[in-house]
Formats: C-alpha cells, structure tokens, sequence
C-alpha cells in the first residue's frame, strides 16, 4: 500500500515528483493476480482510498491510477492516516477466516508480505506513535518512507523503525533492494511456519 502525503507541507511541486518515483518503484513490482497487488490512500485533513487492493492487477493500469492521484492541500493528519491505512491491512489479513489461530505468532494468519510506502516529509499535526505502533507490532506490516526533501526525522523514523528504511526520490535501486530483502526474510519466516504447522498436524494424527 502507498499512503501518500497530500497536505499543504508537500507542496504541488513535489507532489508532482511523488508520483512519478511511486511509478518507477511500481517498476520492479511483480503485479498481477495471485502476486502482488497495490492499493492507494491520500491524506491530509482526511484519508481516503484512491484505488483498492482489487482494482487494478498490472502495472500500466496502477501506473494510471496514480498518476490521476490529486493534490488536495490542507493539513497533515499523519496519524489518522495510518489508522484508516491499518484498517485496510486488517481486513485483508482476515479476508479468510480460519477455524484455528495459527499458534506460531508473530505470523499473522494471511500469507502475503504486507508492505506499506509512506510517502509523506515526516510532518504531521497529530502524533503518529501508537498507529505507527499498531502497524508494526499487531499487524507486522512492514514500513518504509520516501521524502522529496528535508523530511522531519524525529517523527518519520520512529515510524519506519529504521534510518535505512527512509528513502529519497533518487534511490530506485535502494528501495528495490529494500523489498527483495523484505520479500526474503518473510518467505523464509512463512516457509518455517509451514514446515512447524506440519509436524504438529503429524503429532497430532499419531495420536
């Protein structure tokens, strides 16, 4: 999901930058059904969707979609956004409900990376911790930054988690890193999973 900064703080200019880095990091997703999929959210005063997990399924289609993305203004409620964001994420997670909880959390029950891209300067008129904390934490979605320019730190990296999760709009190849590495850690991580759900089911069967 990118959740992007549309507030007065941005500015038309960068804006305008946002988009087209957000259609070169599209890129080097693979997008298609049964891949990966994208969905959007604006905010400033308020949040809301500009496209959703399922509307678009390749990337010249997500590419038109942001690119109608428009600048609105306003204030910056960062931390409203991602409650609204994080309440997209759930849903998807519980889109398929199982019968049992898997039991080898911190796994969450879907079986699909969960990225979210804020593209945002780190400004903000509400305090952004305890969503911030919620994503991370109880969602374990996983959270990078891009900035167009001076970017307030002491509010975006606490996000993020990490300074090496805060990108520029001139680190493509960065970014690109950034999400195979992600996508390998929780490929991994799902595989052990899997392969522990399966010696229980087996325990279980002996008995």
């Amino acid at each position: 999901m990118f959740l992007v900064d549309t507030s007065s703080s941005i500015g038309i200019n960068n804006f305008d930058i946002q988009k087209n880095f957000i259609c070169e990091i599209l890129k080097d997703v693979d997008i298609a059904p049964g891949r990966s999929r994208i969905s959007m959210v604006q905010y400033a005063q308020d949040p809301s969707v500009v496209f959703g997990f399922d509307q678009y399924y390749s990337y010249e289609s997500v590419r038109r979609g942001v690119m109608r993305l428009s600048y609105t203004g306003g204030a910056t409620m960062l931390s409203k956004a991602l409650a609204f964001a994080g309440g997209i994420m759930y849903h998807e997670q519980n889109l398929k409900k199982t019968t049992k909880r898997h039991q080898f959390l911190p796994t969450p029950k879907h079986d699909r990376l969960q990225v979210l891209c804020l593209v945002s300067d780190g400004y903000s008129d509400d305090s952004a911790d305890k969503e911030s904390v919620n994503l991370h934490d109880r969602l374990h979605v996983k959270i990078f930054a891009v900035v167009t320019r001076s970017f307030n730190k002491d509010k975006l990296v606490p996000i993020t988690r990490f300074d090496g999760s805060v990108f520029t709009v001139h680190q493509r190849e960065s970014v690109a890193i950034w999400l195979w590495r992600q996508q390998r850690i929780w490929a991994e991580h799902y595989s052990a999973f899997i392969e522990k759900e399966k010696k229980r089911a087996e325990r279980s069967a002996r008995r």
